[in-house]
């Protein structure tokens, strides 16, 4: 779970708006394609963060995300990753120590996250698809 007091930094894509509100995280807001300025901007707040969890959306169609990951992995290795849609997110995604497949991201789903990142809930399931 995140740790209270410590910095969080919450990158969403517009399919997760909101869960750095419900975290009470410090919150930056990117298009699902991140051009080079928005990533740059991305890095520069995640100095400081304890933690960044970064909801993906898609990220098979957009290399903006893959690329704003891959940076910040180089920068803090204290990543998660919340694959907001589908989990076929994490093929592209470089290998991080968390990921949750949410499948959604409407409030209730948003709220379940954010119970899991608290350590309010646990997470489990199964993902219904293989991965490599």
């Amino acid at each position: 779970p995140l740790k209270p007091g410590k910095p969080v930094l919450v990158i969403e894509t517009a399919a997760a708006k909101g869960l750095g509100s419900l975290l009470g995280a410090i919150t930056f807001e990117v298009k699902n394609d991140p051009d080079a300025r928005a990533i740059t901007d991305a890095l520069n707040a995640a100095r400081g963060a304890h933690k960044v969890v970064v909801t993906a959306t898609d990220a098979s169609l957009y290399p903006g995300q893959v690329q704003l990951v891959n940076e910040l992995l180089a920068q803090n290795p204290n990543v998660i990753i919340v694959s907001v849609r589908t989990p076929y997110d994490i093929r592209v995604l470089p290998v991080v120590p968390v990921v949750l497949a949410a499948y959604g991201g409407n409030p209730p789903t948003l709220r379940a996250i954010a119970d899991i990142l608290m350590g309010m809930s646990e997470a489990s399931g199964v993902l219904p698809v293989t991965l490599p």
